[in-house]
């Protein structure tokens, strides 16, 4: 079977959902609805899997003239209205999903590499 671009794949017991897409990165969607887990545990979950994502992407070896790992994020109820953010509003973007009720959250995070540029005094 040949998967096309924005394929939606489960995949695990936790109602996780894998977008197939051509950049490389963490393209997901969680559900935030479970009969065996609360609500509060699978924010936990997910706030941890982005966590691991996130270390383990900037353990990776840096190329030629960059100076670190930067990261662009998107989120969202869905892939077609999902809106950027930081990476360190994650955390808060899940835990406001969840008091919203929204059934799932959708997390786009795309390493790119980073150059820090000079402040001028």
């Amino acid at each position: 079977m040949k998967q096309r671009s924005q394929d939606i794949l489960p995949i695990g017991r936790l109602d996780i959902y894998v977008v197939v897409g051509n950049k490389s990165g963490m393209k997901k969607f969680f559900s935030l609805e479970a009969s065996n887990h609360k609500p509060a545990r699978l924010a936990d979950k997910i706030k941890s899997e982005v966590r691991k994502y996130l270390k383990r992407e900037r353990s990776k070896d840096l190329p030629e003239g960059v100076d670190f790992w930067d990261f662009d994020c998107r989120q969202g109820e869905s892939a077609e209205n999902a809106q950027s953010l930081h990476e360190k509003e994650i955390g808060k973007a899940i835990d406001q999903a969840l008091a919203a009720e929204w059934k799932g959250i959708y997390l786009e995070i795309l390493a790119k590499p980073g150059v820090r540029t000079k402040r001028e005094r």
